[in-house]
């Protein structure tokens, strides 16, 4: 047999032989069984498929577009029971990332589905950070971390937005946490007093700065101001208690630049000093209404304040009942006052690290409306989306 092999093969035509009948019926048993694996495989493939595309779709190889979901990556903290690493309820870290080699990442931080994520500022790598469904948030200045109050009047956290680890720094008011400049500290309120404490990033150094809510930094980190009643104003400069300034109306907001001091109130009680948004030197005088009364009858005060980084623009929102709220931007003389919202409700949010961008939320979750995260310009003109069905 083995000379008929290499003849047939040195004349470039083998001998054809008739299979065995028991080799046909094996060949045939293994077809069958070929067939029905691949039919098993085309439907297991086709559930996980349906499956995946219920949970988001599948987790993109390519560069993310505005508003896309990005799931989680392996962690190394554990998620809470009944949690995954794709689902945006979910703890997500990046493999050996760790808070100090973090780069400086201008990012904005926004909820959704029940959880803080952040994005770029253009809207682009957004990522699930952590459960949280409700309280304020603040976004460090280098976009690593996120501190935020956890539900209205739980505990201060600070976490890690690449690795989802967190540390817990104390009771706190539903108050927005402010960052120092540097990123080195933050700023929040406490429930006893209530009083105005500051600690390190780290959870170290705890110091109590005054009694008071709602605090607010000057950009050079230099001068606190905050509300000590409705209707004085706690002002620290250099880290001390200088004084306390009485407001005009029944404060809601303050906010502060290196030289000014920006206080939003609603109307006074006797009616003697409508709503308004009002500028004063540091040691209380030279005030100037830099916004009269709401020309709208919905709204009845200004609230939100946020100075721009330069301090040359606030943004503030008036606000009435059932979530009413129009995000408005003036500059800091009072000139330039605009309307941003397109709709009729509107939420500040934060500006950009540069100053170039406001950051709001629009749509009212109040009345089961979509909420969307949009930016525009300084002045209030080009309005742009940036992640859809974003919220506060």
């Amino acid at each position: 047999m083995e000379e008929d092999e290499s003849r047939g093969a040195l004349d470039g035509a083998p001998e054809l032989r008739p299979v065995p009948q028991r080799r046909l019926g094996a060949l045939a048993i293994a077809g069958l069984s070929l067939a029905v694996v691949s039919v098993l495989g085309i439907v297991v493939a086709s559930v996980l498929f349906a499956a995946d595309a219920r949970r988001g779709g599948p987790r993109p190889s390519a560069e993310p577009t505005p508003g896309a979901y990005i799931p989680a990556t392996a962690t190394t903290s554990t998620p809470a029971s009944g949690s995954s690493a794709s689902s945006p309820s979910a703890l997500p870290t990046v493999p050996g990332a760790a808070a100090s080699t973090v780069a400086a990442v201008p990012r904005v931080a926004f909820r959704r589905s029940g959880a803080l994520w952040v994005a770029d500022e253009d809207g682009r790598h957004i990522r699930v950070v952590r459960r949280s469904s409700d309280g304020p948030f603040a976004i460090s200045p280098d976009g690593a971390a996120i501190a935020f109050v956890d539900g209205q009047g739980g505990p201060l956290v600070i976490v890690d937005v690449m690795t989802g680890l967190s540390r817990t720094l104390g009771r706190a008011r539903p108050d927005r946490p402010v960052w120092a400049p540097d990123g080195a500290s933050v700023v929040f309120s406490s429930p006893d007093g209530p009083t105005i404490t500051r600690v390190r990033r780290d959870g170290t150094g705890s110091t109590v700065l005054g009694v008071g809510s709602a605090p607010a930094l000057s950009p050079d980190g230099n001068v606190l101001v905050a509300l000590a009643t409705d209707d004085a104003v706690l002002v620290s400069i250099g880290g001390s208690v200088s004084r306390i300034l009485h407001a005009p109306g029944a404060a809601m907001d303050v906010a502060v630049s290196n030289t000014r001091i920006f206080v939003a109130n609603e109307p006074s009680a006797e009616g003697s000093t409508p709503a308004g948004v009002w500028s004063l030197a540091l040691d209380g005088t030279d005030a100037r209404r830099l916004v009269g009364p709401p020309a709208d009858p919905a709204a009845y005060a200004y609230a939100s304040l946020c100075r721009s980084p330069d301090g040359a623009r606030i943004s503030f929102a008036a606000v009435g009942d059932d979530g009413y709220s129009r995000v408005m931007v003036v500059r800091a003389d009072g000139t330039g006052l605009r309307t941003v919202s397109l709709r009729r409700d509107g939420y500040p949010l934060c500006w950009s690290s540069d100053g170039s961008r406001l950051y709001f939320i629009e749509g009212n979750a109040f009345q089961g409306q979509r909420t969307d995260l949009l930016s525009c310009a300084p002045d209030g003109t080009g309005v742009r989306l940036v992640v859809p069905q974003a919220g506060l």
